[in-house]
């Protein structure tokens, strides 16, 4: 007996449909969709699917084939599987004693990096490398950074630690005289350590990025397309950088006279608010001054942040002479939202101990 339409489904319909529904509901994971066809994109995406699963199973399959032929099983009390590799092939030996020679070369090379007491003694060991192509290729990444932060300890401005004015300004005369005494030496040393990190810039992380930077930077190394490929390198690892070490490449770069993107200063600017907390005043006041000798403004939001840091770390009395010259230089480049009355007051506090540290003629 047929029923009038609007009855549930499973009777079939008077006057509006001809075809007999099917006396049950079909289940929802029987329900085929139209893009899972057997001509349609969802059957193909799956089938690509189930065909690389089996290549990675197949894969898998050979590789323990071959552990299992190369290698010496044995099985522990716990009921573990170990492979113990069986050096069987020359060629495996070969690789295992040239990689054991390359980390002791390297550990040799790097006391002695740090031996270095002047310049002429770090291109001395640098011609040695050069010399010798085999010896060139030893050096790994570690070694080059080593190298390029050794001689930006050197021969950089404004070392730290030095007893009394006097010994200061000897320094200084030595290092303008030794300078003086070989600038081609010098210039062709700088020349030959950037490119060796640039051999190396691959491997490098955020510390050895740091390390370069700091060290050319502050040998007056000005090459534009070297600091080009250390920023284009460094932006795809900002997400690893530390604060120390972020500051250290801003620093560095600011330094350098190189003007980095405006999507780096951006980046830059999205790590900094990650690591703020952790910073230390140094790498704090560091910040702020690439910033404005890059002529960067940070979003408002994160300013003020970095303004009530800085005046925490001020009341704490955190801050030496340098670094508050460099965070009163870098607030003074932003070009909105300057320090209210209150915040310079408290800078002038801070600063005033530390005026006899200036230099008669800026006094």
């Amino acid at each position: 007996m047929l029923k009038p339409f609007g009855w549930p489904f499973g009777w079939p319909c008077t006057g509006h449909c001809e075809r007999t529904l099917p006396s049950k509901p079909v289940p929802r994971g029987l329900r085929v969709s139209p893009a899972l066809h057997k001509d349609g994109p969802g059957h193909t995406r799956m089938r690509q699917t189930k065909d690389r699963k089996r290549m990675q199973e197949e894969q898998q399959q050979q590789y323990r084939k071959e552990m299992q032929q190369t290698s010496k099983l044995s099985e522990q009390d716990s009921g573990t599987v170990v492979y113990e590799l069986v050096e069987r092939s020359p060629s495996s030996s070969v690789v295992q004693a040239q990689e054991r020679h390359r980390a002791e070369f390297n550990a040799t090379l790097q006391q002695r990096i740090a031996g270095c007491s002047n310049w002429q003694q770090l291109a001395g060991m640098v011609a040695e490398l050069l010399q010798g192509g085999m010896s060139r290729d030893l050096v790994n990444y570690i070694s080059v950074s080593q190298l390029c932060e050794r001689l930006g300890a050197l021969v950089g401005p404004g070392r730290e630690g030095r007893a009394g004015k006097e010994a200061a300004e000897g320094e200084t005369r030595l290092h303008a005289q030794s300078l003086a005494f070989d600038r081609e030496q010098y210039a062709q040393l700088r020349e030959e350590l950037a490119g060796m990190a640039s051999e190396h810039i691959s491997w490098f992380n955020s510390q050895h990025f740091a390390q370069v930077a700091t060290g050319l930077a502050a040998a007056g190394h000005a090459d534009a397309p070297f600091w080009a490929a250390m920023e284009a390198a460094s932006e795809r690892r900002l997400l690893s950088f530390s604060g120390h070490h972020l500051a250290q490449l801003m620093v560095a770069l600011a330094t350098s006279g190189h003007v980095p993107s405006l999507n780096w200063l951006q980046r830059t600017e999205i790590q900094a608010s990650k690591h703020w907390r952790a910073m230390s005043p140094g790498a704090l006041a560091g910040t702020v001054w690439a910033w404005g000798r890059l002529n960067y403004t940070p979003s408002r939001s994160f300013l003020e942040v970095l303004k009530q840091r800085l005046r925490g770390m001020m009341r704490r009395q955190q801050l030496g002479c340098q670094q508050l010259l460099q965070v009163l230089y870098g607030m003074a480049r932003l070009t909105r939202d300057h320090p209210r009355d209150a915040w310079l007051h408290a800078w002038c506090e801070e600063f005033q101990p530390h005026m006899g540290q200036l230099p008669a003629e800026i006094q």
